[in-house]
Formats: C-alpha cells, sequence, structure tokens
C-alpha cells in the first residue's frame, strides 16, 4: 500500500496529487505534481511516500519566472476596512497572433471582477489581445471579511491562445484596520538595459479611516544578484509615537539613512510629494520613485557579479505608513539605442517641418532583439505619419533602419494645436522603448514688466538724453521641449542678461540658457538712450533651439521703440506716516518733470504690498515742466491683518479706543514707485 503526503514551503499541499494504492509486486505507478509560481526564484520541498515497507522521502523544487503575459500575482495585500483597492488585471500578449479570451472568473466572493470602465457588458473585441500588445480584462475588487485571516483566492483567465489554455493568479490578502493604503500594489517592470533612461514611476495613496494620518515614507534598498531574488517584507512601523518624527525626505528614517533598512542605493530614490493624508482621502499622489538603471547596473557590478547576458534581478520595497509596496526589475547590460532618441518638428520653419526623419536602431545589448512592433499612439495617427520597417530581427551590436516619420501638413492647418507631445511605440522581445515626437513652434512667450506691452513689443515713450532705462522681462517656454537661447539685439546702446546667467559667461548651449518645457526664465534688458534728441527704433532677436543635435531654430522678435529727449522725471521719496487698522494714512506722490513737453500719468506700479493702493487725480492734469502732485498713496494696514486686527481697545476703560495701536506698521521710508509716461 502506498500513500503521498507532503512538507511544503512554497509548494502548497493543494496542488498535490494524493493518492493511496496498492502496488502488486514488480509493478509501478505514477503521480504529478502542480506548482503554481507565486515569486520569481528557487522554491523546493518534499513529498512523503508512505509504505508498508518504510517512508522514502522524495525532494521537489522548482524555479519562478516573471511570466511572459504580464501576471503577476498578488500576495500579502493589507486591505483596510472601508478601502476600496481595485486592482487593474493586465494581460500581455508575447505571440505573433492574437488571444481571445473568453472567460474570466474568481473563485471566492471576497474577490469580485468587473469590466474596468464599470459597464455591464463589453464587446467581443474589447476581449481580444492583438499580438505583442497588452489590454485591461478586468479590475479586481479586493474585500476580505474583517475578523478573519489570511485568505486565498483564484483568477482563471480562459482564451484561445493561452498556455494550457487558461492563466490561473493567485491572491493573497488580510483585511486591517481602517487606515493608509496605496496604489498600485505593486511595481514589477519588464526587462530593462543598464543604459536606458532613468524612470519616475508615481506612487499614490488614500486613508479609509475618519482621522488624519501622517504619512511616514521609507526606502527599503533594492538587492541585486545574479538569479531571481525575493527579499522580504519590510517589518510593519511602530505604534504611533507621542512626538512622531517629521515627514520623511527621500525615505530618510529617523537615524538618518537615506533608507528605512539603512542601505543607500544611488539607483533608486524616493520623493515624498505630501506628508499627510485627510479623513477619508482618495487616492492622491504622495511620492515618486526614480529609477536609475546606469547606477544599480553599477552597484551590481561593484559587488563582483559577472556581467554576463542573463543581467541582473533588482527587487525591494517602498512603505508609505502601513502600505507596502514591492518594486523588481531585470536589468540587462546595454540598450536598444534609437537615433534620434527624440523627433522635434518646428512649425516656425514650414519645410523643415514637413521633411521626412528616419529612426535607426543600434542593438547593444549581448543577446539578439527582435523589434515586434513599431506604431503610433493612437492620438497621433492624425498628425503624423508612420512607414514602419518592423518586425526586425537585430543580432547583438547590428544597426538598421526602423522607420520614417513626416508631419502631416494637417498639423500645419489654422486650428491646429500650436504645440503636442505623443510617442512612437516600440515593442520587442527584451522590452518596450518609447519614442516622443514633439511638435512646437519654437518661439517664446515674452512677459515685459511694463504697461502696455501685452503684444511683446516694448515702448518706452520718453527717456531721458543719455539716460539708463532697464526693465524686467520674463521668457516663457510654452515648448514640451526644452529650449536653449541666443539673445540678439538690434538697438544701439541695448543689452539682454539672463538672470540664470548672472556672474557667469556662459557660452552659446549653456544650461544657464535654457529653458526645460514649461517653464519660464527672468531677464533684464537695459537700454541706454542716445545723447541727442530723437526717435529711436529697433527690435530683440531671440534664437531658440531644443539642445538636440540638428534641431531647427526659431525666432522670436520683439519691437523696441524709445523717444530721447533733453530733461527727466523723477519721483520724490514717497514718506508714509503712523498707521492702524482702519484708521488708513495717505502719502502725496509728487513727479519733478524738467522735459519740454506735456505728459500725463498713465499708471503707477507699486511695490507688492496688498496694503497700498494708488488713487490717482480725475481726470489726470497734464503735466509740464516743474513739481506736480499726481495722486495719492494710501497705505491701509487692516488689508495685512483682517479678520484679526487688534484696535487697542481697553476693556478698563469706560469703552473708547485709544489713539495708539500695537500694530506691526510704523515710520517707514518707501521706494518710490515705479511709473509710466508718455507725451500727448
Amino acid at each position: 500500500h502506498t500513500a503521498i503526503s507532503c512538507i511544503l514551503s512554497y509548494l502548497e499541499c493543494n496542488n498535490i496529487s494524493v493518492v493511496s494504492q496498492t502496488l502488486a509486486p514488480q509493478s509501478n505507478t505514477s503521480f504529478s505534481v502542480v506548482y503554481l509560481g507565486r515569486r520569481e526564484g528557487l522554491v523546493a520541498a518534499h513529498l512523503y511516500i508512505h509504505t508498508s515497507l518504510g517512508v522514502h522521502k522524495y525532494p521537489v523544487s522548482a524555479v519562478g519566472v516573471a511570466s511572459e503575459w504580464g501576471v503577476w500575482p498578488l500576495l500579502g495585500l493589507r486591505v483596510p476596512l472601508n478601502a476600496t483597492v481595485e486592482p487593474l488585471l493586465t494581460l500581455y500578449n508575447p505571440t505573433d497572433s492574437a488571444v481571445q479570451v473568453s472567460e474570466v472568473y474568481s473563485s471566492a466572493a471576497w474577490l469580485g471582477l468587473e469590466l474596468p470602465g464599470g459597464a455591464a457588458h463589453a464587446p467581443r473585441a474589447a476581449w481580444t489581445v492583438a499580438p505583442h500588445s497588452q489590454r485591461t480584462l478586468v479590475r479586481l475588487r479586493v474585500a476580505p471579511s474583517a475578523g478573519a485571516g489570511p485568505l486565498t483566492a483564484y483568477v482563471r483567465v480562459r482564451g484561445a491562445g493561452l498556455p494550457g489554455g487558461a492563466l490561473l493568479l493567485c491572491v493573497q490578502a488580510r483585511a486591517a484596520p481602517p487606515g493608509e493604503y496605496a496604489s498600485p500594489l505593486q511595481l514589477r517592470l519588464r526587462p530593462r538595459g543598464s543604459r536606458d533612461a532613468l524612470d519616475v514611476l508615481e506612487l499614490q495613496a488614500a486613508n479609509s479611516a475618519p482621522a488624519a494620518v501622517r504619512l511616514q515614507a521609507a526606502l527599503w534598498a533594492p538587492r541585486c544578484a545574479s538569479q531571481p531574488i525575493d527579499p522580504p517584507p519590510p517589518p510593519d512601523p511602530p505604534a504611533a509615537a507621542a512626538s512622531p518624527a517629521p515627514p520623511a525626505a527621500n525615505g530618510q528614517s529617523d537615524k538618518g539613512t537615506a533608507n528605512g533598512n539603512g542601505a543607500k542605493s544611488p539607483g533608486v530614490q524616493l520623493s515624498l510629494l505630501q506628508p499627510q493624508l485627510e479623513p477619508h482621502q482618495a487616492l492622491t499622489p504622495v511620492a515618486q520613485l526614480t529609477l536609475d538603471y546606469a547606477a544599480l547596473w553599477a552597484e551590481h557590478a561593484a559587488d563582483g557579479a559577472a556581467a554576463g547576458g542573463e543581467g541582473a534581478w533588482c527587487a525591494g520595497w517602498v512603505r508609505l505608513g502601513r502600505a507596502a509596496v514591492p518594486y523588481s526589475v531585470r536589468l540587462l547590460p546595454g540598450t536598444l539605442r534609437r537615433a534620434p532618441h527624440q523627433l522635434h518638428f518646428v512649425t516656425a520653419n514650414r519645410e523643415d517641418a514637413l521633411r521626412q526623419r528616419e529612426v535607426r536602431v543600434r542593438n547593444e545589448f549581448p543577446v539578439g532583439v527582435h523589434v515586434t512592433r513599431l506604431e503610433l499612439a493612437p492620438s497621433a495617427a492624425r498628425y503624423w505619419e508612420l512607414e514602419s520597417l518592423a518586425p526586425l530581427e537585430l543580432a547583438p551590436g547590428a544597426d538598421a533602419l526602423l522607420a520614417r516619420v513626416r508631419l502631416r501638413a494637417a498639423a500645419l492647418a489654422p486650428g491646429a494645436p500650436e504645440s503636442l507631445a505623443e510617442r512612437l511605440q516600440l515593442a520587442s522581445n527584451v522590452t518596450d522603448y518609447e519614442l516622443p515626437l514633439l511638435l512646437y513652434s519654437g518661439r517664446l512667450r515674452l512677459e515685459w514688466e511694463w504697461p502696455n506691452s501685452e503684444d511683446g513689443s516694448l515702448r518706452l515713450g520718453a527717456v531721458g538724453t543719455s539716460s539708463t532705462r532697464r526693465v524686467a522681462l520674463r521668457l516663457h517656454n510654452p515648448a514640451p521641449a526644452a529650449l536653449c537661447l541666443e539673445p540678439a539685439l538690434q538697438l544701439a546702446g541695448a543689452s539682454l542678461a539672463l538672470d540664470a546667467c548672472a556672474g557667469t559667461r556662459a557660452p552659446p548651449g549653456h544650461a544657464c540658457r535654457c529653458l526645460a518645457p514649461g517653464a519660464a526664465a527672468r531677464a533684464t534688458l537695459s537700454v541706454v538712450a542716445p545723447a541727442r534728441e530723437g526717435p529711436l527704433r529697433g527690435a530683440l532677436l531671440l534664437w531658440a533651439a531644443a539642445p538636440a543635435a540638428g534641431a531647427a531654430r526659431a525666432l522670436t522678435r520683439a519691437a523696441l521703440e524709445l523717444s530721447a529727449h533733453e530733461g527727466r522725471v523723477a519721483a520724490l521719496p514717497l514718506a508714509v506716516l503712523r498707521a492702524a487698522p482702519y484708521a488708513p494714512a495717505r502719502a502725496v506722490l509728487q513727479l519733478d518733470v524738467s522735459m519740454a513737453l506735456r505728459m500725463r500719468v498713465l499708471a503707477v506700479s507699486l511695490p507688492p504690498r496688498e496694503a497700498l493702493q494708488w488713487v490717482g487725480r480725475q481726470p489726470a492734469p497734464e503735466l509740464g515742466a516743474g513739481r506736480h502732485a499726481v495722486g495719492e498713496v494710501l497705505y491701509a494696514p487692516e488689508t495685512l491683518c483682517a479678520p484679526h486686527c487688534y484696535t487697542g481697545l481697553d476693556v478698563t476703560s469706560d469703552g473708547t479706543c485709544t489713539n495708539t495701536v500695537s500694530t506691526n506698521t510704523h515710520n517707514s521710508l518707501l521706494h518710490p514707485p515705479d511709473y509710466i509716461w508718455l507725451p500727448l
């Protein structure tokens, strides 16, 4: 008589076909062991075969590898009460033919399923996964019963083309007290190259508790090895202390180390964006995880690991309060280099924008790469034409033409977007890449700190001969690409200085001359008026181009105008008397005019204090040579303290207000306000 039992760690007994039978002399039998991989790496167990002649110990081992279908088990989930934990089940098709999913079901009531958009039905096409692409199939609703221990359930995906006809996803979860939880539940990346650009991954968190939660972030630095590894989860954080430590920056713990486990890694950085979750806070971005693959690979090589073609497996954990998120990636030495790495279409140069571009790739991996697919993002097909040469086989070190890309004329038609940031999507048997497609005019938006300059032109009006006028300028880059500036001036006696380059002699292309996408920079235009009277006209020319090699330049032109006259206009110092809340002070603004012109004051700009207001004389009088009072500056301190202004009421008196009050105001001499005047 023979029976089989098991002592397992990663292998479960219910995955073993347990039999009991009688064997005749010289006969044999067989049994099967079913292993459902849950973790990467080697696992081992023993089967004990009990017979009438004794017990035989039978070793069993298996190696868990990442599924080529992009499906990862969900293990050790912590689900707070009242939390909405709804991960998406996404299937990647690694084959050359479409996969038709026919059925998806769950083995437990606490693990519900619904369509990603919440609809009740979906067409058959929604269950078809194209070759070398991915599709979100269902949304899982994880809601384990309160008070129960860890629960296990399975999601089975059936369909033609799947291995064995089905995929089985294991889900383990347990209920927890109300509190914080994270999304996504895990960060499992496809293989990456050691020379790939870094990735910045967003982490979200929510709070199901009725009280605010102080969010402590910690980073368990990755362990890298030459074979798959499975680092244990980090320990639960201690109970809330009487004086909690301040929120972590870059995952710093209270011991001052860069990571919660005390191990530093230059390849992984954690940045906390939001230190607190409000009561019943919905999912919101709270942290960013930055993966620097070059630094990770250098760290792995520095540990004495062999730089073989198998690469390295790196894994670690991120803790956000009581929520823990595992992350892992497989690194291969090299990259699939794209040339160019970005495609710029500058519409200021129509001929260049419509020019056809070629995209080449070079395989710098130690293994062959099969480029399976290259396509435009759906939103980009309206404005670009793509001629793809995929599929493409690339041996190690091979270089080949991958695609030709051309901008459609519709992108330059009236009403088309001024700027676009789209992408080409490249899929291969190793990993996936994106090639940015950037469409923009290349022109800057100018904002002069000077009245009547909304159209970008600067009209200085009357300026004293041989005097210097300085005007602040903000340069805005509306493009989705960084732009580097080369200013030029077509006006004698004028110069432009970028504030970022102050104190340096920055050559063209220097970092201080470049603006990030959507960023702005300050500059100062200095104009020295000529010694002779008369009008002066010119222009400020700003050439801008992306730092990428071969990017087209675009010109932003701003007209400059002034009229030089003998004399000057100056404002006398403005003295503001002592004031109190609801007892404002007034000061008269006076101008000394020595120009032989008739003029009016059109605008006055005051220092950026809300307590100051300009009250001009109405109608504005004509000014000639001499001293003139043109209006008043009102100082109203209550605008700084309302509605909590202290008015000095003495509660021991008969109820009258004293005439000395306690405020943060005092006698002061303000800088003369800026002003602008134009001849009549």
